[in-house]
Parts: C-alpha cells; sequence; structure tokens
C-alpha cells in the first residue's frame, strides 16, 4: 500500500504551479478561492499560507 505523503507532497507541487500561473495571469481572486480551498484541504502545510501571504 502506498504512503499517502507522496500523493500529498504531489497535490501541493501543483497547487504551486497553478498559483504561480493564475498570479502571472493576474488572476487573483481565482488564485484566492485555490489556495484557501488548498488551505482547508492541507490545514498543516505551510504552502498554502506562503502562497496566501504571497498573494496579499
Amino acid at each position: 500500500m502506498k504512503s499517502a505523503a507522496p500523493i500529498q507532497q504531489q497535490k501541493l507541487t501543483k497547487l504551486c504551479r497553478d498559483a504561480k500561473l493564475l498570479i502571472e495571469e493576474e488572476k487573483y481572486e481565482e488564485c484566492k478561492r485555490l489556495i484557501s480551498n488548498a488551505m482547508g484541504t492541507f490545514p498543516h502545510a505551510p504552502q498554502p499560507h506562503n502562497l496566501m501571504g504571497i498573494l496579499l
């Protein structure tokens, strides 16, 4: 059985990529929703919280 940690890391890596693209495209509200959802899904992961700080 596979560990959930690699899957979680892949999702967080994708989140970072997606957020960067949305910021570059100046789609700030969409990016904020994406990050907010990720903060709920991964409340203890630093990446969504750091991305929100960058976005703000």
